[in-house]
C-alpha cells in the first residue's frame, strides 16, 4: 500500500463522500479463494486514513481465504503517546490504536525503531526492526563506505535513546565518540523546554551526528545543534528514522548540514505532494532511505 506497483496482489481503492473507503481485490484473487497457505504482507504508512485502509485490506484478504497475514508499518501511529499524560486523558496506544490492530489478529506486526517498549507490551505478535540500515545509510554517504570514523561524535538526545544507540554501534562497527545529552519536558504538554550537552564536552571542530527515532517539529535537534556549535562542533548531521517534519525543513536546514531519514511518514518519492512543494527550497539538505 506504500507503493501499489510493487505489490503482488492488485486492488482498487473506492472512496465515498462521507470519508469511507473500501478495498476491492482484483485479478487473481478478485473472486475469492479458499485456504491460501502462502503468507501475505500488508506494507503501509499509518495515518488515521491509512489505518482504515489497513483494516479493509485485511478483511478483503481474509475473504479471499488467506490464512497468514502479516503487517509491516515502519512508523506506528501515536508512537509517542505511550502513557497517560494527565488526568482526564487516556493512554492513546493502550486504549485506542493497539486494540484496533490486535483485533485484526495479524500473524505478526513489524514496526521499525519503535519509540518505546510500550508497543512490545501492547501489541500481539510484535516484531521490531532497529534503525541500523538508516544509520549505516547516512554513515556510508558521509564517509564513502567507511563507517569507522574516529573523529565523529554521536549525539544522543536523551537517556531513552542511549541503549538503542549502543545496539546500533555494535551492529555496524561504528568507531567514534558517543555523547549522551539530556532534555526536559513540560509534564503537562509534553513539549521539550530544555536540551543540554554534558558540561565537560568540547568538540574542537569534530563533526557530529544527532541520532533519534522521530523528528516532529525539530526543536530538540535545533537546540542541540546550537549548543554543539557553541562548544566548537564542526558540521552537524541529523539521522531520524521517522521524519514528520511538521514545521518543515527551513529552520532545521539552517543548523544541520544534511538530514537522513526514511519515507515512513511522508511520501518523499512524490515530488507533487503538498509537503514536498512547500519545502522544495530546502530539499537539497534531505536524503532518505525508502522503506
Amino acid at each position: 500500500m506504500v507503493d501499489r506497483s510493487k505489490g503482488d496482489i492488485t486492488y482498487d481503492v473506492v472512496s465515498f463522500s462521507d470519508s469511507q473507503t473500501l478495498i476491492n481485490l482484483t485479478g487473481r484473487y478478485g473472486a475469492g479463494a479458499t485456504n491460501i497457505e502462502a503468507s501475505v504482507q500488508i506494507r503501509s504508512r499509518m495515518s488515521w486514513s491509512d489505518l482504515q485502509l489497513i483494516i479493509c485490506a485485511t478483511q478483503a484478504l481474509r475473504e479471499a481465504g488467506f490464512k497468514y497475514i502479516h503487517l509491516y508499518i515502519p512508523y506506528f501511529l501515536g508512537a509517542r503517546s505511550d502513557r497517560k499524560f494527565q488526568e482526564g486523558s487516556i493512554n492513546y496506544l493502550k486504549h485506542v490504536i493497539c486494540p484496533l490492530i490486535n483485533a485484526q489478529n495479524f500473524t505478526s506486526v513489524t514496526v521499525m525503531d519503535p519509540h518505546s517498549n510500550c508497543l512490545e507490551m501492547g501489541l500481539e505478535r510484535f516484531k521490531k526492526v532497529n534503525n541500523a540500515d538508516v544509520v549505516e545509510f547516512a554513515l556510508k554517504d558521509l564517509f564513502l563506505e567507511d563507517v569507522r570514523e574516529e573523529s565523529l561524535c554521536w549525539l544522543i538526545p536523551d537517556k531513552g535513546a542511549n541503549d538503542k544507540a549502543y545496539e546500533i554501534i555494535k551492529q555496524i562497527g561504528f568507531v567514534g565518540h558517543v555523547i549522551e545529552c539530556s532534555k526536559k519536558r513540560d509534564k503537562l504538554t509534553g513539549k521539550i523546554v530544555e536540551t543540554s550537552i554534558p558540561a565537560d564536552i568540547a568538540f574542537e571542530g569534530d563533526p557530529c551526528l544527532i541520532v533519534d527515532d522521530i523528528c516532529d517539529g525539530g526543536y530538540t535537534f535545533i537546540e542541540l545543534a546550537k549548543k554543539a556549535k557553541e562548544r566548537g562542533a564542526g558540521k552537524i548531521y541529523l539521522v531520524v528514522t521517522h521524519g514528520i517534519f511538521s514545521k518543515g525543513l527551513k529552520e532545521l536546514s539552517e543548523y544541520v548540514e544534511c538530514i537522513y531519514t526514511t519515507d515512513s511518514v511522508i511520501d518523499l518519492g512524490n515530488p507533487n505532494n503538498d509537503w514536498m512543494r512547500h519545502n522544495e527550497p530546502y530539499l537539497h539538505k534531505l536524503k532518505y532511505l525508502p522503506i
